[in-house]
């Protein structure tokens, strides 16, 4: 994209596929640094619309609500890092009106240091934020940082929750009640949000765990229809995976090739004739004369 909103990198893309909108994040411009571009008329080619924000948001989520009280609202979950009067802090923003975005509310944690990513499992209002200097500062395990986001104006620090690994917590993603993390050397971890527990993982970066370890798993994708899970590590690349226990139905083989019908079987050889019948034996000879 490079047709306006300024020369400077971002950290990553954010897409609203039912409203069309793109928003670029992690950019260090300005203290705006949320960039917007409509890419309703020309997916192609992003027409750049204009720019938020109140300090570094470093990542987010922005979704259009189907139903309830929010139905029809365009809102922007960002994960504000750091800067400019406060520290790292849950954000939550109404992007529905591009020329007068708003802020709704906005919250933190104990401990907060750096808001790296958050995620909404929008069928429970509950927003997960991962904080990635916090186990690296602290020591602790990896923890996660939970909210409730249903009144978007006052987001509320329920709890946080951790696997007890010693590792640092980069990026995650929320499907069918579970929370997918890619911990750097831990790997990939998947939390049941139902219990806050740990039930599976799998290990990109066997070399060893550590909270000040930055090699591993980097990023994490969940595909909803086949239940796939890619997780890029930056040591070993690109891994694809299946989780066998989500719900979401299990990724179909693929189909067998077509058979040739099986050859008709050959007509069935008449039986023999049946041999000619006997003839009769000859008369006995007459008895001699006297």
């Amino acid at each position: 994209i490079d047709n306006g909103g300024g020369p400077e990198g971002s950290h990553n893309v954010v897409v609203d596929e039912v409203s069309g909108y793109l928003y670029r994040v992690g950019g260090w411009n300005d203290n705006k640094n949320v960039r917007m571009y409509d890419l309703n008329a020309n997916p192609a080619a992003p027409q750049y619309i204009g720019k938020f924000g109140e300090g570094y948001v470093h990542d987010g989520q922005v979704t259009t609500f189907a139903s309830g009280p929010y139905a029809g609202k365009q809102i922007f979950f960002a994960a504000r890092a750091l800067g400019w009067g406060w520290g790292a802090r849950l954000q939550i923003w109404d992007v529905t009106d591009k020329s007068a975005i708003a802020l709704l509310g906005n919250g933190t944690w104990p401990g907060a240091v750096y808001s790296h990513n958050v995620w909404v499992d929008i069928g429970t209002m509950r927003a997960y934020v991962g904080d990635e200097l916090f186990s690296y500062s602290s020591g602790a395990p990896t923890t996660i940082f939970e909210f409730n986001v249903s009144d978007l104006s006052s987001p509320s620090f329920l709890t946080s929750f951790t696997n007890g690994v010693g590792a640092i917590s980069h990026n995650h993603i929320c499907r069918n009640g579970r929370l997918y993390v890619a911990n750097y050397a831990s790997g990939m971890r998947v939390f049941d949000l139902s219990s806050r527990s740990e039930m599976g993982y799998f290990d990109t970066y066997p070399d060893g765990d550590g909270t000040k370890n930055w090699n591993g798993a980097w990023g994490t994708y969940v595909f909803p229809a086949s239940g796939l899970v890619v997780v890029s590590d930056q040591n070993r690349g690109l891994f694809v995976l299946e989780d066998l226990g989500s719900s979401a139905p299990s990724h179909p083989p693929p189909p067998s090739p077509p058979t040739s019908p099986p050859p008709p079987s050959p007509p069935p050889s008449p039986p023999p004739p049946s041999p000619p019948p006997r003839s009769p034996p000859p008369p006995a000879p007459p008895p001699p004369s006297p």
